[in-house]
């Protein structure tokens, strides 16, 4: 009898904010803050203690995203107001800079490093960012519907995928303005993209509830995780080795086994929907931002 693998997960810590619904949870590249958003504010949280560090207010922005940037100096935040706001952590009430040049709402963003962003809009397109220019140095333009995430690995940069509404997912080259790739594999819209750990596949997470993963050499799909709870997937992301493909959907994660794509287990907890998981650099916990305004942090 072939044994199931297994991950440790369970939960461990809750932390309750009282600003309303959580879009987007971040961890700093050393694992030792969390920054989670809300409609027009941001949180900084300390991992190790749970304590609310700091508060940042966003006005009229409606914050869809988040990000730190590398050094955690920095804090980048987008939103339905087509703009993304860079803030210093160091000062709370100093001006932010904008980043102005989307025509939609922001509905991704990533550090390429501590100069450069990388964002996706409801306008169909992703743009690479100057933030001390406060410029876009490259627009990347190809979707037919919005885009709604991209993913990076931070030790390379270069090769980005994204996913959209157009029910596409496309691999770019960032120091070109084309797609590289594109898969129309997917049924419906796709909320979520993940790359994997050795660049090989991707996988995307969409609104009819399926995850799939797709061999960026074959161009054609390899394994598909059919959500047990038949609701949208809002965000995937793969453990640190690739062993595992962690999807949100509903108010709970489901952890797959990423190879044989069996379900593992699941992250019940949350009273709302999931909105956005992601893992600590380490791979070690995960944490979970939610409708139900709490993050949750899973450890093994």
């Amino acid at each position: 009898m072939t044994s199931q693998p297994t991950v440790g997960l369970q939960h461990s810590r809750v932390l309750k904010t009282p600003l309303g619904k959580i879009p987007k949870v971040d961890w700093s590249s050393d694992g030792r803050y969390i920054l989670s958003s809300a409609e027009d504010s941001l949180l900084v949280w300390d991992a190790n203690t749970y304590n609310k560090l700091a508060l940042f207010q966003v006005p009229s922005l409606w914050v869809m995203t988040c990000a730190f940037s590398p050094s955690a100096e920095t804090i980048a935040a987008g939103g339905l107001n087509n703009s993304c706001k860079i803030i210093p952590t160091d000062k709370p009430d100093a001006d932010p800079i904008d980043l102005v040049g989307h025509d939609g709402f922001i509905s991704s963003c990533k550090y390429v490093d501590e100069n450069h962003l990388l964002t996706s809009s409801g306008d169909r397109s992703c743009i690479l960012w100057d933030i001390q220019k406060q410029t876009s140095i490259t627009k990347y333009e190809g979707h037919t519907g919005d885009v709604m995430s991209l993913d990076f690995l931070t030790g390379n940069p270069n090769i980005f995928v994204s996913g959209g509404c157009d029910k596409t997912s496309r691999v770019w080259d960032l120091r070109t303005n084309s797609s590289e790739l594109t898969i129309s594999g997917n049924d419906s819209d796709i909320n979520s993209v993940s790359l994997f750990p050795s660049e090989t596949s991707f996988a995307t997470g969409a609104e009819d509830g399926t995850s799939k993963c797709f061999d960026i050499r074959t161009r054609s799909a390899i394994f598909e995780y059919p959500s047990q709870k038949s609701k949208p997937v809002s965000s995937i992301c793969f453990s640190k080795s690739g062993k595992f493909l962690i999807v949100a959907t509903g108010n709970v994660c489901e952890v797959w086994d990423s190879a044989s794509a069996t379900l593992v287990t699941t992250l019940s907890g949350h009273d709302n929907r999931v909105s956005s998981i992601t893992l600590n650099p380490r791979g070690t916990t995960l944490a979970s931002g939610s409708w139900d305004s709490t993050v949750r942090l899973w450890y093994p």
